[in-house]
């Protein structure tokens, strides 16, 4: 019958989760190259700075509006975002 438009950031929660997973399977990748462990979560420095890196980029989606019109984009202006986001 009608649908119902859902607004705001709620509708991009699909893309924060799938940034989230590959942030996580990145920083997880990472520390198993470096240090040769499988559990991040044994040295409290490795745990304490994923959980600041997942927390800055959640604030940074969320402040810096990266997730606006993500759909909409064009590769060039896509790369562009992705970029910024990155470096910020």
């Amino acid at each position: 019958m009608y649908e119902r438009n859902t607004r705001g950031w709620v509708k991009h929660l699909d893309f924060i989760f799938l940034d989230i997973l590959a942030l996580t399977a990145a920083f997880f990748l990472a520390y198993g190259i470096r240090i040769g462990a499988v559990s991040l979560f044994e040295n409290p420095n490795y745990r304490n700075f994923y959980a600041v890196i997942l927390g800055m980029h959640i604030l940074m989606g969320f402040f810096f509006r990266s997730y606006t019109g993500m759909i909409r984009r064009t590769w060039s202006a896509e790369l562009k975002a992705v970029c910024k986001h990155t470096i910020l």
